[in-house]
């Protein structure tokens, strides 16, 4: 009863992500509704902005043509192994925390997705 409507990216459109949370939406009565979108272009990311780590993780994980999106960063977060949890939060060289980095600069310097069907 506390959640009116989860919003997703499109780059998780026909996924597992999508399916699992249609399921839900329906049995538990909320909206699922879908935003435009984010991309980067990983050789954009500013070797400054939460550090040069950040921006070499963006290009490890970028698709072939270079971009970047949500779906990529969910997709390397969950090869991650978890380890037990900091009291202070997770250090900023950890995987978790460079993912989130990553994330950060996909909000901050990224552009309107292209709608699919590139």
């Amino acid at each position: 009863s506390d959640v009116e409507s989860i919003v997703l990216d499109p780059s998780f459109r026909g996924t597992t992500v999508d399916g699992d949370l249609s399921q839900a939406a329906v049995r538990y009565g909320f909206r699922l509704d879908w935003h435009d979108g984010s991309e980067l272009v990983a050789d954009t990311i500013p070797p400054e902005f939460r550090g040069p780590t950040v921006a070499e993780l963006g290009r490890r994980i970028a698709r072939a043509d270079g971009l970047l999106d949500a779906s990529m960063i969910g997709c390397a977060a969950q090869g991650t192994r978890l380890g037990p949890p900091f009291a202070e939060g997770d250090p900023p060289e950890s995987d978790l925390q460079q993912l989130k980095y990553l994330w950060h600069a996909l909000l901050a310097f990224g552009h309107d997705a292209v709608p699919s069907g590139r």
